[in-house]
């Protein structure tokens, strides 16, 4: 008992000592990583906007066209194409934008102002932009009326719901039809109207020309406050140009993530040759969210907006790549 508490019964082998440290990561994994986290998501953004060739900001269409941006519209994603008038909503205070400035483009002239709405192709949302800029101005008290002068792919009957017995403009074009019979009113507004296409016409180009069809917009500058004509694309129909000059102002669409990066030179060459009257460029379907662009709304609590739908979020995340 007494050798086992005096002796220690451990034995030192080696003594200690410091030799070389091996780190758990070396610099192999830190160019790995610095590939897969930096270099290659950049190399996959750059490759993306490449590969698509359609605009993608407000920059973009400023330096290649030379023109500044009127508006924006940020992107829509719910199947409702006419916003409520009175819902406080950032898209609904875009289109109040721009009715104020389409008011002072106009000047002070109280009546007879005639808008043209156009865009290069199809589907950048004229016919969106003109229905809703259309109904800020009725619920703001302006006497205001719609005119479909695309005679080829009309909208206007499915959009506002219209009656399709009801007689249009080519049906008025042709004569078998008066003023009073082809203008409709719409439940949006009291101040709201709408002419829809009526028939459609073997020569649209041809009735766009008549005279019947200028003594009707001369008319119209008499009684009503706005005049939103809605025309075919541009650069694909020759349509625009022969209604450009019954108009005052033109509103050129550019559609975000959608218009070829080529038609800014179209734009930037129709503005040259002043083939339309005070040609202004409105930015429609602003993604900010997918773009890092844009101011976004949708995080304001100052404006409300309804739920998303889950196929509309899933659509929105799956959009990003």
């Amino acid at each position: 008992m007494d050798y086992a508490s005096t002796i220690a019964g451990a034995l030192i082998i080696d003594e200690p000592h410091t030799g070389l440290l091996i780190s758990p990561i070396n610099k192999q994994i830190y160019a790995i990583a610095l590939i897969f986290g930096l270099i290659f998501p950049t190399g996959l953004l750059f490759a993306r906007d490449v590969i698509k060739n359609r605009v993608l900001s407000k920059g973009e269409v400023i330096y290649t066209t030379g023109l500044p941006v009127l508006s924006e519209i940020d992107y829509q994603e719910n199947d409702d194409q006419v916003v409520a008038p009175a819902q406080n909503t950032y898209i609904g205070e875009q289109f109040r934008d721009l009715r104020t400035k389409l008011n002072y483009l106009h000047g002070r002239g109280e009546k007879g102002r005639v808008t043209l709405v156009t865009s290069s192709i199809g589907g950048e949302g004229k016919s969106f932009t003109l229905s809703n800029l259309g109904m800020v101005l009725g619920v703001s008290g302006k006497k205001t009326i719609l005119l479909e002068l695309d005679l080829r792919k009309p909208t206007f009957s499915a959009l506002f719901k219209l009656d399709k017995t009801k007689l249009g403009l080519s049906d008025f074009l042709f004569g078998d039809a008066t003023k009073s019979q082809i203008i409709q009113p719409l439940a949006i507004s009291d101040n709201l109207f709408v002419i829809d296409c009526g028939t459609l016409p073997p020569n649209p180009s041809e009735l766009l020309e008549s005279e019947e069809l200028a003594s009707l917009v001369k008319e119209l500058r008499l009684e009503y406050d706005h005049i939103l004509i809605d025309s075919p694309p541009m650069h694909l129909l020759t349509d625009a140009m022969i209604i450009a000059p019954m108009c005052d102002v033109t509103l050129y669409l550019v559609r975000q993530d959608y218009t070829p990066k080529q038609e800014l030179e179209y734009i930037a060459d129709i503005y040259a040759e002043k083939k339309l009257p005070r040609m202004n460029l409105v930015l429609n379907g602003i993604t900010s969210d997918k773009y890092g662009y844009g101011y976004n709304y949708q995080k304001n609590s100052y404006y409300t907006q309804s739920p998303r739908k889950f196929k509309n979020r899933i659509k929105r995340f799956f959009s990003r790549f």
